[in-house]
């Protein structure tokens, strides 16, 4: 268990004694510590002793999945005098959550509850499993190879460029003779799935991670004066550094010129702007806005962009395996959800609300459902793949 875990045990273990009345002089001085620290930790606390709140927390636990799964949904909480903006999220779920990991929130005096079941961290019955490392390769000549299925090692050779699968979600391309005639080039194409998510190795080492319902359009050869690639969904790129060669990425009816850089492209065609976020290294937008790291481009469906400070860990999240809300609303929590975990997403209401929440994306889908139900503003129902979402 690691620091922030032990964290979150101890102090779901003082709200509980608290609330048993069985603290000891010691404990109580901890907690009022922990508590005038800062006012998100006396939110959590008032939240957290409200009896309402309780009886409501109580039938949403009953909801939740145990053990490991649990385990991932208990994520950071803050501590200390100056609380870092960067993990302060929605806080109580999470102290919510690891009452019931401490498996001391059953013995509170004044609302009784069930025993969690174990599960075995497997999808309930009418659930929805994670995304995968699912993807499929289309060669020049049109052949496909659906690289969940293809074991590791050679793949396939086009002209001088021999295609790997290293391993379970990579493929890599080694150029063995670099010499090719400008408009000769051989393209792949590497299309990922709604529920999946790819890595890859392009011909001049620069690595690209794909998200799930996106594609990535390459040379097997780079040559001539850039390096050029087509992106449709949302692509993280970490651009191998070439002062004579740009590199330039092209997305719907937008273009990203680097050099050498770390940046995110999401340009699915469902949202209602192309954002690129730059998180190291320069990059310049439809060749006229030109990004610093930690900040954001925005293009509408014209041509306007607006240059804003983004949120680097919120809209890298799903490329370190985590769905992160903040102030995020539903209708877009849902389109990441209907992407990854592959179903269709109905409204039977207009609800406005704003979410914040850090969650694994290895879950099933009946997790993270639950753990937005947690707010009391928003239920949800799994049929088949679909999930309907009501008041």
């Amino acid at each position: 268990m690691d620091k922030t875990d032990q964290l979150a045990f101890r102090v779901a273990y003082l709200i509980a004694g608290f609330l048993q009345e069985n603290l000891t002089q010691a404990e109580h001085e901890e907690l009022d510590d922990w508590i005038g620290a800062n006012i998100n930790n006396q939110r959590i606390f008032e939240e957290m002793t409200d009896p309402e709140n309780l009886e409501k927390w109580m039938k949403w636990k009953e909801k939740l999945p145990a053990g490991e799964t649990l385990d991932r949904l208990t994520k950071q909480l803050e501590f200390s005098d100056k609380p870092k903006k960067s993990i302060i999220r929605s806080l109580w779920p999470y102290i919510v959550a690891a009452v019931i990991l401490a498996g001391i929130v059953v013995a509170i005096k004044w609302i009784p509850g069930n025993p969690i079941h174990e599960n075995k961290d497997q999808p309930m019955a009418k659930d929805l499993a994670p995304g995968t490392n699912r993807a499929r390769l289309t060669l020049s000549n049109g052949t496909t190879i659906l690289l969940d299925s293809a074991g590791n090692g050679d793949l396939a050779k086009q002209g001088n460029t021999s295609i790997t699968k290293v391993d379970s979600g990579l493929i890599s391309y080694q150029v063995t003779n670099p010499m090719t005639v400008p408009g000769n080039e051989l393209y792949n194409t590497l299309a990922v799935p709604a529920g999946g998510q790819y890595k890859l190795v392009l011909p001049d080492g620069s690595k690209v991670w794909l998200n799930a319902g996106s594609s990535l359009k390459y040379p097997t050869v780079f040559s001539g004066k850039k390096r050029a690639v087509t992106l449709t969904g949302e692509g993280y790129f970490e651009v191998a550094k070439d002062p004579m060669f740009p590199f330039e990425v092209t997305a719907g009816t937008s273009s990203v010129a680097v050099l050498g850089t770390h940046f995110n492209i999401n340009a699915y065609e469902n949202e209602p702007v192309l954002k690129v976020t730059l998180e190291e290294g320069s990059v310049r937008v439809n060749n006229s806005a030109t990004l610093h790291p930690g900040e954001q481009a925005q293009v509408n469906h014209g041509t306007e962009i607006k240059i804003l400070s983004a949120d680097v860990e919120k809209e890298l999240a799903w490329k370190n395996g985590l769905f992160i809300f903040k102030q995020t609303q539903l209708d877009e929590v849902m389109r990441q959800i209907g992407r990854w975990y592959n179903c269709e997403v109905k409204f039977e209401a207009n609800i406005g609300d704003h979410f914040n929440a850090s969650v694994a994306r290895d879950v099933p889908v009946s997790a993270l459902l639950s753990f937005l139900e947690g707010t009391g503003h928003v239920h949800f129902r799994i049929e088949d793949k679909k999930i309907t979402v009501m008041p």
